[in-house]
């Protein structure tokens, strides 16, 4: 749900910061969609998004309660 009413903003071509996304992605990790949580994540690195702490906090935050952590290590 939260996915699609994302497309439907950037659809309706609404101005997202990067704080929106770091609400989705927190909000994806915290509800076990790890894959969406990280499509999320590459979609910014796509649009050239600046990155800021609390983004890269929500990774980590994510990838680590996933005991992912050599690719918590990687995210540069």
């Amino acid at each position: 749900m939260a996915i699609a009413l994302l497309k439907r903003m950037e659809d309706q071509r609404m101005w997202l910061t990067v704080y929106t996304y770091t609400i989705l992605i927190d909000g994806l990790y915290k509800g076990g969609r790890l894959d969406n949580a990280q499509e999320v994540f590459q979609d910014l690195l796509t649009k050239g998004c600046h990155l800021n702490v609390h983004v890269l906090t929500a990774m980590i935050n994510g990838l680590c309660k996933q005991t992912l952590l050599d690719d918590a290590l990687a995210l540069k």
